[in-house]
């Protein structure tokens, strides 16, 4: 009280306040004893009901919501063992005992003016704690679907002292909900049961303190937005491909190619990838390019980008094998090529057949980079190969002479012209018989084209007679892929009449 003693005057009346200090929660019982002199005292009792919880969080200090929030952020699916730590503090003078349930909202509007469920869930306490030890608890309103599965709170029971703090660890499980697509908000509620020991329910001069009116019980919510982040890319139609020549790999000895993939993760959430890519394509190590990974694990921070490089491993053994599915029709006796079984190339003309461009000589060889989110197949990116093989047009396409004078030269011309952009070695071949004609020069090497205007090289062609007859013969233009010529039909006429010795031109 703040006035302890003073005088009363007859038919008068005085105003005494009596302030509380709670100490903890609970029902208060005092007795508040007014002595008069030469009178009986005059004694009544004084009940308070101290309601709330002795339970703080002071993360929710002057927060606005109705609940203390723990925000998980946003998530992708597949997560698990995703933990958040929280303090909780003990505002009481007496320890407690708290059992906690958690609960995953169902219900799109939470408001206690919509919300006509309830929970009941049971409480299994030790006999140390409490004699009843089974407690069924009822609460005012609807919290969801108890289960642990999703978010689980560790420990699971605590005891906390007066006037200390403890931590509760809490872990989510973002694959409770399967392979989900669909971004998701979920609402999960966490409600703790309070109980006392039996030895702190009564004490001298803290009166008797039971579980007070209302629920005694500690809530809070968490939040958590769950999404799949998947990974975009700002590519170009050839960003993804890679070009080689084969004159390239066989001349400069230059095996390794590559093409480097931007991914950007325009979520808020982390994405947790791993790559996979199908040879002859392989992902190589930073530190060591050589290594063939065809499996990488990636984690891309939420509104950043991957760097993913890709190669390709193609030697001139492999470029030569694959070279007869560019140039089927060969004439002669096929050489005896030593296939390694594992070569991934070597098996172009049966997986890629459709792949093959022989008009053009080029092979494209596509394999898909593909990325996979918690195990599952998410998003793929066709990686393109393309191997440019040397092509070659020869004009004209035939060589005639027409009639020469035994002892006299007649020269011709075929002009070689390379369709592509490496330089072609040639090499001119004749048979035995054709002993009459002469080509200069017999070998050489043709420059790689740019644009429309096609480099080319000029091969002049003698023929001397030596028998007045028909000569039917045909020289080859063999380029350094032994299975890739083009013939060229050799004709003219050896005659002893000079008459017949005209060149018409027109």
């Amino acid at each position: 009280p703040d006035i302890e003693h003073g005088e009363l005057k007859g038919f008068g009346w005085t105003k005494v306040n009596l302030w509380i200090y709670a100490n903890t929660w609970g029902i208060y019982s005092e007795d508040v004893i007014i002595d008069l002199l030469d009178t009986p005292s005059f004694c009544f009792s004084l009940l308070i009901d101290v309601t709330g919880i002795p339970v703080e969080f002071p993360m929710a200090l002057n927060a606005i919501t109705k609940y203390p929030t723990v925000r998980f952020g946003y998530l992708p699916y597949g997560f698990s063992n995703i933990s958040r730590n929280i303090t909780m503090v003990n505002t009481s003078c007496i320890p407690i005992h708290i059992i906690w349930h958690v609960f995953l909202s169902t219900e799109k509007d939470d408001s206690d003016e919509t919300n006509y469920k309830f929970n009941l869930f049971c409480d299994v306490i030790d006999g140390t704690i409490d004699k009843k030890q089974c407690k069924l608890i009822l609460t005012k309103r609807g919290y969801g679907v108890e289960t642990t599965e999703f978010l689980k709170i560790i420990p699971e029971e605590m005891d906390v002292e007066a006037h200390s703090s403890t931590i509760i660890k809490l872990e989510m499980n973002s694959r409770y909900f399967g392979n989900q697509t669909k971004p998701m908000d979920v609402t999960c509620f966490v409600l703790g049961s309070i109980h006392l020991k039996e030895e702190y329910r009564k004490k001298p001069n803290y009166y008797y303190r039971k579980i007070g009116s209302g629920e005694s019980i500690v809530r809070f919510q968490v939040l958590a937005h769950l999404e799949l982040p998947l990974l975009s890319t700002d590519l170009r139609k050839d960003d993804a491909s890679i070009y080689m020549y084969a004159n390239e790999v066989i001349f400069e000895q230059k095996y390794f190619y590559w093409s480097d993939v931007i991914f950007r993760n325009q979520n808020l959430s982390i994405c947790d990838i791993h790559i996979t890519i199908d040879e002859p394509f392989y992902l190589p190590d930073s530190h060591n390019t050589t290594k063939k990974d065809r499996i990488r694990k990636c984690t891309v921070c939420p509104l950043d980008v991957l760097k993913v490089r890709v190669m390709c491993y193609v030697d001139h053994q492999q470029i030569l094998n694959l070279s007869k599915s560019v140039y089927p029709e060969v004439s002669g006796k096929e050489e005896h090529e030593n296939k390694d079984d594992n070569d991934i190339l070597c098996k172009v003309e049966d997986d890629f057949s459709n792949c093959i461009d022989v008009e053009n000589k080029v092979i494209k060889l596509c394999k898909n980079l593909k990325i996979y989110h918690n195990n599952k197949l998410t998003e793929m990116l066709a990686i393109h190969l393309f191997i440019y093989y040397p092509h070659i047009e020869v004009k004209p396409n035939t060589c005639s002479f027409g009639n020469v004078v035994l002892g006299t030269t007649r020269k011709s011309m075929v002009t070689v012209f390379n369709l592509t952009g490496y330089p072609v070695s040639f090499e001119i071949t004749k048979s035995k018989t054709a002993k009459e004609f002469y080509f200069t020069p017999h070998y050489g090497k043709i420059e790689g084209s740019t644009g429309v205007n096609k480099r080319s090289i000029n091969v002049f062609v003698y023929f001397t007679p030596s028998d007045c007859r028909s000569y039917v013969e045909s020289f080859r233009i063999v380029t350094n892929i032994p299975q890739y010529f083009i013939e060229i039909p050799l004709r003219a006429t050896g005659t002893v009449n000079e008459k017949d010795d005209i060149e018409y031109k027109i």
